[in-house]
């Protein structure tokens, strides 16, 4: 099964990206761009830490030209 990119991504929906230890992003596709959630840490020390990114025409990449 391919990846989705965060433009496939339907409302609400989530995709992981996992690094070596116990820290990992959750992306989720909501109403005008996406929630990066940063988690970190195991147990009684976990860290949550989330942002909201806004969708910019810009950012996709569907529609680039190269000239």
């Amino acid at each position: 099964m391919e990846e989705k990119t965060i433009f496939e991504l339907q409302l609400h929906e989530r995709q992981t990206v996992r690094f070596a230890n116990s820290t990992y992003f959750e992306i989720m596709r909501v109403s005008g761009g996406w929630i990066y959630e940063l988690n970190s840490g195991s147990g009684n020390t976990k860290t949550v830490s989330a942002v909201f990114v806004p969708f910019d025409r810009e950012l996709d990449l569907n529609n680039i030209t190269i000239s």
